[in-house]
């Protein structure tokens, strides 16, 4: 954020993410592609609040308009998804923009213009428990090979608490905690998951995510702090209005 605010950046091409509302420091990052010295291109589905800052807004294809794999998150399945319907309009794939784009810059690296279908073949060669890349393409759910048990990478073979190879390179060879400095009277925030919600998609659909923070009924009671009321959250980089929860899933400051 500090770079992009520096002007670091002349060009900065954004796709498959929403910066300006998850990255931190982001009063820095959206000062920077505010600058009228960076040309900011967004390539997205959706009008979202990175896209509301770009020069220029390129449309890009659902998951409905363009082939994909659905790569496991928890497990270790993995499966092909197919295009359901032609991408409407001038929308077009983030892989065909950024070949284009090296093009018009003159690149000449010959992996910039391999095909991508083929780059993804060999990069998940012997990748499988059983079958092939082209009976996932055909419609096959494969699983991915997992590590076996008790393989580790280790002089011992073993889990070391004590590492052997930090201790060769002259690094501290057993763990240890790095103690918090918080002040007195402040928190730290942690931002998890919210239900219904992937970071910041589908406001579309469940409308915008609610400014809630959560915090413990001891350290509610104490600032007289009341379920439903409205606090300002603050640091260095900022501040924010919220509604307060309180929940004992919190731990207690």
């Amino acid at each position: 954020a500090d770079l992009v605010k520096g002007g670091g950046f002349k060009f900065i091409y954004i796709s498959g993410m929403n910066p300006a509302m998850t990255l931190p420091n982001q009063h820095a990052f959206r000062e920077g592609i505010s600058r009228q010295d960076v040309f900011v291109v967004v390539h997205e589905t959706h009008w979202t609040k990175t896209a509301q800052y770009a020069d220029v807004v390129l449309p890009a294809p659902t998951y409905l308009e363009k082939e994909d794999l659905v790569i496991p998150w928890g497990h270790n399945y993995v499966q092909y998804s197919g295009r359901a319907v032609r991408p409407i309009t001038n929308s077009r794939s983030e892989v065909w923009v950024m070949r284009e784009i090296a093009e018009r810059l003159g690149l000449t690296e010959e992996w910039l213009y391999e095909d991508a279908w083929s780059a993804v073949e060999l990069a998940l060669e012997n990748a499988f428990e059983g079958g092939s890349f082209q009976s996932l393409i055909s419609g096959e759910m494969l699983t991915f090979k997992t590590k076996p048990k008790n393989d580790y990478s280790t002089p011992s073979g073993k889990i070391e608490f004590y590492s052997s190879i930090a201790a060769e390179i002259g690094l501290n060879p057993m763990p240890t905690q790095t103690p918090l400095c918080i002040e007195k009277g402040n928190f730290i925030l942690l931002t998890s998951a919210t239900p219904k919600f992937t970071s910041t998609q589908f406001q579309e659909v469940y409308g915008a995510i609610p400014p809630v923070v959560t915090m413990n009924s001891q350290d509610a009671e104490r600032l007289g702090i009341r379920e439903g009321h409205i606090v300002t959250m603050a640091n260095e980089r900022g501040r924010v209005q919220v509604k307060v929860t309180i929940s004992n899933t919190v731990p207690e400051r």
